[in-house]
């Protein structure tokens, strides 16, 4: 089950699909629960042109909130998927709305290419945007916390509160990282990874 994640639209222009495990994906739903209080049509304005760039042009999925989340009809399409787009916005709402739900449980089943900060929630444990607290993810994936670029003292304290052993990965605007089965590959742009008492300093990858 291959996940992909981009720090920001940027890198999404040109990607190459092949080289992040998603080269086959004819089937696609673009999904805009994150952009849900950001504005959905905006968000989607913003994915149009490099999602069909990419052959990407995907049917759009506005679930907006629980209830959406709960029609089995959105969630037997994306089941059905070869590919779903998770659009950026915010973390918290998407996890507010896809846990516990029919919709969540296929969007864990399917392959992922989530952008920006919704990419954070994928995890058992996610890193609450707000302060740096590590706090309960999804749970669809595993092996790495992702989280977004912050100040040096709060990554301190989110790589403090982990613990060592746990890899963060800390992925800019033009990160690019890809896993599958739980192992994380850096892919492209400004990613660190960081545990086992390695230095919260981003580095270029």
């Amino acid at each position: 089950m291959t996940t992909v994640v981009l720090g920001s639209l940027a890198p999404l222009v040109g990607l190459d699909l092949a080289a992040v495990g998603v080269g086959d994906a004819r089937d696609v739903v673009v999904v805009a629960t994150a952009a849900a209080f950001t504005g959905i049509d905006r968000a989607l304005d913003q994915v149009a042109s490099p999602l069909a760039g990419l052959g990407l042009a995907g049917e759009v999925l506005a679930i907006a909130d629980r209830r959406a989340s709960a029609d089995g009809a959105l969630a037997a399409r994306i089941a059905r998927s070869d590919l779903a787009v998770l659009v950026p916005g915010s973390a918290l709402h998407a996890r507010q709305v896809w846990r516990d739900s029919v919709v969540g449980r296929a969007l864990a089943g399917v392959p992922l290419l989530a952008i920006g900060e919704v990419a954070t929630v994928l995890g058992e444990t996610m890193v609450d945007p707000r302060g740096g607290a590590p706090t309960i993810g999804l749970g669809w994936r595993h092996g790495a916390v992702i989280t977004r670029p912050a100040g040096e003292d709060q990554l301190l304290r989110t790589r403090r509160l982990l613990g060592a052993h746990t890899t963060l990965i800390v992925l800019g605007d033009d990160g690019v990282v890809a896993e599958d089965g739980g192992r994380w590959r850096v892919v492209a742009g400004s990613v660190a990874l960081l545990g086992d008492g390695a230095p919260p300093t981003p580095t270029t990858r």
